[in-house]
């Protein structure tokens, strides 16, 4: 069984007495794992209508909200997710490379 760790949200203050927030996530090696493996076995195989394009943690969506991009929004397209993953170096969630 996979298990995903909820995403940790830590409180501290700086030194100039600000409060800061810190969002972590842990992501068990399986999981990846897992994720390449469905990445492999859609290589071979035709689009249909329902395409399984990745699995994101909640650490990047939450991330992403906060800059306003919102992956449940219906305008956004699954080209946009899949850009954006890319260009944040996240590839190891796709899984799917082809063209949405």
């Amino acid at each position: 069984m996979f298990k995903l760790i909820d995403p940790e949200q830590t409180f501290f203050f700086e030194d100039d007495g600000t409060v800061a927030i810190k969002n972590t996530q842990r992501l068990d090696d399986q999981w990846l794992a897992r994720l390449r493996e469905e990445e492999m076995a859609m290589q071979n195989q035709k689009l249909g209508e329902f395409v399984k394009l990745g699995e994101i943690p909640a650490i990047f969506v939450t991330k992403w909200l906060g800059e306003g991009f919102n992956i449940f929004d219906p305008n956004v397209k699954a080209r946009d997710i899949q850009k954006r993953l890319k260009r944040g170096g996240l590839e190891a969630f796709m899984t799917t490379r082809k063209r949405l």
